[in-house]
């Protein structure tokens, strides 16, 4: 299959791409062996024949219909009337570094020393350039053809080899050579300068930044949990609570300025407001009792309401309601942020009016 994708070339005619296709074997449709061999048992050796069949009859000629299936989808493909998504060739690394000995690495000793062997000499590269690594990444080539990846990637840029060994010593206690691993190969990626600077000028005075202190914990929680799994909320252009905020990395300059220093906002807010039922006094005023997840609360205290109007610019704005926000709490002392969506005896309201849970306080 390989030397009609590389070694010969067909430029097709536009518009016509049943001709330039039809002198092609049909192994040059990327089919699996199975499918070759059925198509070649039946006469059909180019794709000429096959475009040349009806495709009901085509699909009736294979013993099993997936095989009849996948070479109308090959065809398809070939002609351009089925989508078929290309995945973009994997980034080439900035450094690489390979161990493959004589003999496959049978035990995890071996393996270990043979990468540390590998990070040793990365890292002497990143002190000479004074640059550090963002992401790297082990790559096991079994003997039986497998490779398992190891990737780590950092908050920041490092060159700390204690650090990023003990991240790597999490993953590779859980490899098993099986019948061996013929070559191990270290990728380093996304390299930035990374100068020397001096962390203390004395006992007394500290000069680490915060941030490099918080980096090694939040690359071991990232690459256990996953990294988008942590993050740090900044403010958002957006009075709606819901898009008030976003997620950003979390050693990203911190901008306390921008955050709104005049609105009371719960500890918790929901993705997704929660509906409630709710009794009222008055169908203007604040809630006297609510049910929440099939629980009656009774309100002892209650504060607002504060008035939220939809974004009328935002493509939602004709599905929002005017909100009005209540902070309330409950015989048991726990504090709610609710709201009403909507207004009673209002003609341009569309429905009735609808309460909601948004957050909870501390």
């Amino acid at each position: 299959m390989a030397k009609y994708e590389k070694n010969n070339k067909t430029i097709l005619p536009p518009g016509e791409p049943h001709q330039g296709l039809a002198f092609l074997p049909v192994t040059a449709l990327r089919l699996t062996p199975e499918q070759a061999n059925a198509l070649y048992q039946l006469g059909l050796k180019n794709i000429g024949q096959l475009f040349d069949l009806p495709r009901a009859s085509l699909t009736r000629r294979f013993p099993e219909p997936d095989h009849g299936e996948a070479v109308l989808k090959r065809l398809d493909q070939a002609v351009g009337s089925y989508e078929e998504p290309l995945i973009a060739p994997e980034h080439q690394p900035d450094f690489r570094f390979t161990a493959a000995p004589i003999d496959p690495f049978i035990d995890l000793p071996t393996i270990e020393r043979s990468f540390y062997e590998l990070l040793d000499q990365l890292f002497a590269l990143l002190d000479k350039l004074q640059q550090g690594v963002l992401h790297l990444r082990l790559d096991c080539f079994f003997g039986d053809g497998k490779i398992k990846s190891f990737p780590i990637r950092l908050a920041q840029p490092s060159r700390s080899k204690p650090h990023i060994k003990r991240l790597f010593d999490e993953k590779l206690v859980t490899i098993d050579p099986g019948f061996g691993i013929d070559a191990l190969v270290l990728n380093a990626n996304k390299i930035d300068q990374l100068p020397a600077h001096q962390l203390q000028l004395d006992t007394y005075t500290q000069t680490t930044r915060q941030d490099e202190n918080l980096s090694p914990l939040l690359d071991r929680v990232a690459n256990r949990i996953g990294p988008g799994a942590v993050y740090r909320l900044a403010p958002r252009e957006s009075h709606l609570p819901e898009q008030s905020q976003k997620t950003v990395h979390p050693l990203k300059p911190q901008d306390w300025e921008k955050w709104p220093h005049n609105l009371r906002r719960p500890a918790m807010l929901f993705t997704h407001p929660e509906p409630i039922e709710v009794i009222a006094q008055v169908p203007e005023g604040p809630p006297i009792k609510f049910l929440w997840r099939k629980v009656l609360r009774h309100i002892v205290y209650a504060q607002g309401p504060e008035r939220i109007l939809p974004e009328w610019w935002a493509d939602l704005a004709d599905r929002l309601r005017v909100r009005d926000y209540f902070e309330i709490e409950d015989h048991k002392g726990l504090r709610y942020w609710v709201f009403r969506e909507g207004h009673y005896d209002d003609p341009m309201e569309k429905g009735a009016p609808a309460w909601r849970l948004h957050g909870l306080f501390a």
